[in-house]
């Protein structure tokens, strides 16, 4: 499917008045999602590309904060630039849906737990070198503080893709750092948690080694829906396991 064609179905599931949220697509059109995500790297990405109206295709209903709250995670834990003069311009919609919902930008990230002077980037003449880093990382684990991937991000995402940047993975930058990561307690009544669904993306990755990431929900559908469950997209998942982000495939 070319991206011409993803967009064309998108354009006509909004005519028709089918659902375009990203659940719905999954459960009745998954190849169109896995193309989706494939040509324009997230499924809310292909519908700007349509020129859909984001606030009516995505963020209504009774739970559209709690969704948008999660986007807002979901771009931070891949490393996407917050910084509102840039969200404005390459998130516009999203940009313009926070300020709608929640008053401003930094009342949006406020609300989703996103500290707003963590998502600016250390000026060039004060970048911090690696020894830096490694103290401030010894700083937050004397401080008691959490070292999983997402919460790290939503705190200081620029030390966090600093780290990411010296080290190559995040669970490199910890161990130069002489730190171990805690294991997180799975949740009541489930298999999954975000450390198995973690190493099991590893392993699938290492054995599949495929650019076409969006694959896995037809290899490993169960693997898939736990890791976009636990972390909000399948992106912000292989960003939790140091996955390297997909190439954009362009036509």
């Amino acid at each position: 499917m070319t991206r011409h064609d993803v967009i064309r179905r998108i354009v006509e599931r909004e005519l028709r008045g089918e659902s375009l949220r990203e659940q719905a697509v999954l459960k009745d059109d998954a190849s169109l999602h896995e193309s989706a995500c494939e040509h324009f790297g997230t499924w809310e990405t292909s519908l700007e590309y349509a020129g859909v109206d984001m606030r009516r295709a995505v963020y209504q209903g009774d739970d559209a904060q709690e969704r948008l709250v999660r986007r807002l995670r979901n771009l931070c834990a891949r490393g996407y630039s917050l910084q509102p003069e840039k969200m404005r311009v390459r998130q516009p919609q999203v940009y313009r849906c926070a300020g709608q919902m929640f008053g401003s930008w930094e009342a949006a990230l406020r609300v989703a737990k996103i500290n707003p002077a963590g998502i600016h980037s250390y000026p060039r003449e004060h970048l911090p070198d690696r020894q830096q880093v490694l103290q401030m990382l010894a700083d937050r684990q004397c401080a008691g503080l959490s070292f999983r991937w997402g919460e790290m991000c939503q705190d200081n995402q620029a030390l966090a893709l600093l780290a990411k940047r010296y080290f190559r993975t995040w669970q490199k930058a910890l161990a130069a750092a002489g730190i171990v990561a805690a294991h997180p307690t799975p949740r009541p009544g489930r298999t999954w948690s975000e450390q198995l669904i973690v190493e099991s993306l590893v392993r699938w990755y290492e054995a599949n080694n495929r650019d076409n990431r969006a694959s896995i929900w037809i290899r490993e559908p169960k693997l898939a829906s736990a890791a976009h469950r636990y972390f909000g997209s399948l992106d912000a998942a292989f960003a939790a396991a140091g996955i390297p982000p997909r190439s954009r495939t362009r036509k």
